[in-house]
Formats: structure tokens, C-alpha cells, sequence
């Protein structure tokens, strides 16, 4: 494990979050989880193979929830990136 990954996980405040619908996974990387600086790193899984974004803003209907993709740039750390679930009750959504 590199520096940067301990420093996150054990000083950084850095933890994961998984939403799961149907043969949907989201895998979250929450980066400097509770600050200001609170960023995410969104990867969608099919049955265990990773969705690739077509574009920004390309929607997936797994059944019970929605997943978009927010694109892969990170202009700022507390930028949402990857994909990320759609509703208003969840963490980084754009609702």
C-alpha cells in the first residue's frame, strides 16, 4: 500500500460506499469524507464488469434506481466524478 492510500484511509478521513440495484453495483471512493474537501469517485459494475461513461450525462435504469455518469474530470477535490446515483436522498447526486 502506497503512502497516499494509508494516509487516506487511516488520516484522511477517505472511506467506500456500494449502492446496489438489481445486477447493479456502485463502488464510491468518499475522499476526505466529512470536510469541506469531501470528493467521489463513482465506478459502476455489471455483474462484475465495470460500465464504461459513453459521455457526460449518460443514464443507466437499473430497475429500481437510476446511475449517471458525471465524466471523469476532477478540476476540484470535492468534485464528483465517475458515475453517480440519481435521487435526491443520496450522496453527490445531481438532483
Amino acid at each position: 500500500m502506497g503512502l497516499r492510500t494509508w494516509f487516506n484511509r487511516t488520516l484522511g478521513g477517505a472511506h467506500d460506499e456500494r449502492v446496489v440495484a438489481g445486477e447493479y453495483e456502485l463502488r464510491v471512493h468518499v475522499l476526505h469524507a466529512g470536510t469541506r474537501s469531501e470528493g467521489r469517485i463513482g465506478r459502476l459494475y455489471r455483474r462484475g464488469v465495470e460500465v464504461e461513461g459513453a459521455n457526460v450525462g449518460h443514464v443507466v435504469d437499473a430497475g429500481s434506481q437510476q446511475f449517471v455518469f458525471r465524466g471523469d474530470n476532477r478540476p476540484h477535490i470535492w468534485s464528483v466524478s465517475g458515475w453517480a446515483p440519481v435521487n435526491k436522498s443520496a450522496a453527490g447526486s445531481i438532483d
